[in-house]
This record gives C-alpha cells, sequence and structure tokens, in this order.
C-alpha cells in the first residue's frame, strides 16, 4: 500500500512538469463511467486491526460546473475479509457526492482533488440499521484520451461511521480506509470545446459582387486586405496604404491536443500561400491566439505552436520562403470578443497573418 501511496503522490507531483498543448474545456458537459480499486483498512486504528483489504469498484455520473468545478455521484461497493484478530467480513454499498476541482482546468493532464458526503448502505450486515454517515475526501490526477474519454488514477480517504460484521458477536466499527482506484469517465452533452484557431477566411465573393470596389481604391473587394480605406490615397496591390497593415484571418481546425494542422485546414493555407506568391515583396508574421480558458503559461504555448505549424505548413507545402515568415503566439493577451462567451471564446481562438513590406 505504501507503493502505490508513493507512486500515486510522485505522479501528482510531476503534473505540473508535464507540456500541455491542448483546451479541454469540460464546462457543461455530463460524463458516465465506472472503477476498479481496492480497499486497504487505514492502519493504526481498532478497524485495521480487525479487517483485510479486498476489491472495490464504482460506478459514478458527474456534471461539470465549470471548467475546474464539478459534482459527482458515486455508489461504490467496499469489501473486507476477516483480519487475524476477528473472524468477521464487512462490505457496503456507499452512496455519496463529491465535490471535485481540476487544477489545471482546460488542461490534458491535472490533479484533481475533492470531497464529499453521503450514506453507507449495510443492509446485507444488519437490515434494522442499515444506514451510517459516509465521508470521502479524494486526489489524484485525470487525463484525456480523447476529447471525451478521460482515465484517472484516484485514492480516496472513506470513513463509515460504526459498521458492523457478519458476525453478530463482532463489535460495531468506525471504518477507516485508503481506496486507490483507476477510472474512466464518458463525457456528453454541453457546449463540447473544439481547440480551434482562427475565425472563417473570407471565400470568393459572390458572383454578383465579385468585381465591387466598396472603398472606390482600384482594388476589388475580393483581393481588398484593407477594406475601407480613404478615398483618394493611393494603395498598393492588395488595397493597403504603406501605412496600413493587412491582416488575413486563416481558418485551421486542430484537433483537441494537438498543435498539428490537419488536412482539413490545407485550403485555407493554400489561400494564404496563393497570396504571398502573388506578391513576392511581402513578409507574414503567423500570430497565434487563444481564449481565456486555462492558465497563461499553457495559452502561450498553445498559441505558439499553432503559429509554428502554421508557418511550417507555408514552408514544407507551399515552398514559401522561411525568411518571409515569423511565428508569435500571443496566447489570450489580445482577444477580439467577450470571453465570457461561447461564441465569444471561439472568435478568440484564431490565427492571423499580418502582412508587411
Amino acid at each position: 500500500m505504501k507503493k502505490i501511496l508513493l507512486s500515486t503522490a510522485l505522479l501528482t507531483l510531476s503534473v505540473s512538469a508535464v507540456a500541455d498543448h491542448g483546451i479541454y474545456d469540460l464546462a457543461g458537459r455530463f460524463g458516465v463511467g465506472a472503477g476498479l480499486g481496492f480497499t486497504s483498512p487505514l492502519w493504526g486504528n481498532d478497524f485495521d486491526d480487525a479487517q483485510k483489504g479486498s476489491l472495490a469498484y464504482n460506478l459514478h455520473g458527474r456534471y461539470n460546473l465549470s471548467s475546474a468545478n464539478s459534482v459527482q455521484l458515486n455508489l461504490t461497493r467496499l469489501e473486507f475479509k476477516e483480519g487475524l484478530d476477528l473472524g468477521t467480513n464487512r462490505n457496503a454499498k456507499v452512496y455519496d457526492v463529491l465535490f471535485l476541482h481540476r487544477s489545471n482546468a482546460t488542461a490534458r493532464f491535472t490533479p484533481v482533488y475533492g470531497a464529499g458526503a453521503g450514506v453507507a448502505d449495510l443492509s446485507s450486515m444488519d437490515p434494522y440499521d442499515n444506514l451510517k454517515l459516509a465521508l470521502k475526501a479524494r486526489a489524484g490526477v485525470e487525463y484525456g484520451l480523447t476529447h471525451d474519454l478521460f482515465a484517472s488514477v484516484t485514492v480516496d480517504y472513506q470513513y463509515i461511521n460504526n459498521m458492523p460484521g457478519s458476525d453478530s458477536d463482532a463489535p460495531d466499527l468506525d471504518a477507516h480506509a485508503l481506496v486507490p482506484q483507476a477510472n474512466l469517465t464518458w463525457y456528453f452533452g454541453g457546449a463540447k470545446e473544439t481547440a480551434v484557431v482562427a475565425a472563417v477566411a473570407a471565400a470568393a465573393a459572390p458572383t454578383e459582387v465579385a468585381d465591387k470596389d466598396s472603398d472606390n481604391d482600384g482594388v476589388f473587394d475580393r483581393k481588398d486586405k484593407c477594406p475601407g480605406t480613404q478615398e483618394g490615397k493611393t494603395v498598393n496591390a492588395y488595397g493597403c496604404v504603406k501605412e496600413e497593415k493587412a491582416s488575413i484571418q486563416v481558418k485551421v481546425l486542430f484537433d483537441s491536443g494537438s498543435a498539428v494542422a490537419p488536412a482539413t485546414s490545407n485550403q485555407e493555407i493554400a489561400e494564404l500561400a496563393t497570396f504571398l506568391n502573388e506578391h513576392k515583396g511581402t513578409k507574414a508574421e503567423i500570430q497565434g491566439h487563444t481564449d481565456s480558458s486555462g492558465k497563461a503559461v499553457n495559452n502561450k504555448k498553445l498559441s505558439q505552436a499553432r503559429a509554428d505549424a502554421v508557418k511550417n505548413a507555408l514552408i514544407k507545402n507551399h515552398n514559401i520562403d522561411a525568411a518571409r515568415l515569423n511565428a508569435v503566439g500571443f496566447g489570450s493577451e489580445q482577444p477580439v470578443a467577450d470571453n465570457k462567451t461561447a461564441e465569444g471564446r471561439h472568435q478568440n481562438r484564431r490565427v492571423m497573418a499580418i502582412i508587411s513590406e
């Protein structure tokens, strides 16, 4: 048991050193799952003297109140075998409610802590006095196998008040036990968070307005990267005056936990490459941005990794000279919409190409 606890503690302490490049926001989502473990009476009390550990398993349902906090309902079956000093078995069905906290709210790999209370159903032991107070504290780690499926390793401290034994002559004892468990939880519903960088790039304008020049600068809207230029200004080939910087939004849909630009983003990146090839004298700063979910340091790493992914795709797949490109991650520092709403967060997760000459 000491080895199990030590391993769990070391795993928990090491989480802060694990780099994460994904947003795993569970806010508003429901989860159902199960776990399997082992009951180990806590040493140094009468219950430990009377019992030995045995199987534990659970079924649970969770609702995530926010990215960091959730409420979990548990049905846990705990079994104890007779010890050396007292020949009696004990077992219980524990129904409880846990309040849980994810330390790195939207990270793929995070410590989790919680506490809760409920009742222990001891009807198999004593049908006349079958409900007892049950208290629980939890510590462990969770890891997102996918956006919907999470694995966790946890250790519970379980207390049950005045627990009887199967032998009618055995005294009632307060149960103190540690319960290490491995769990799987599947999440569904809610506003599923997808790690999306960027708003939609402007597609080719409809035929009826393809040759429209709204700001009368001599560059049609479909190619104008600086719409709304003051009339009479001299502009370059893509509709910007010298002091203006053209910005191009690039729609890149990354898989959760990945900084690799997927095949579905090829067209968006190709359109940016086409622009750069048409205007050989330009350079582009590829800017990555995130919403405000999660820790600032993780957001900075995520935005930089995804900006690098777009830059590398332009170099490797479209032969854009690396000297013309610079990738910068801004994290959540430059929002363009309200991070308090799902739509605002969606707009803030973006990649921009800032054009200069």
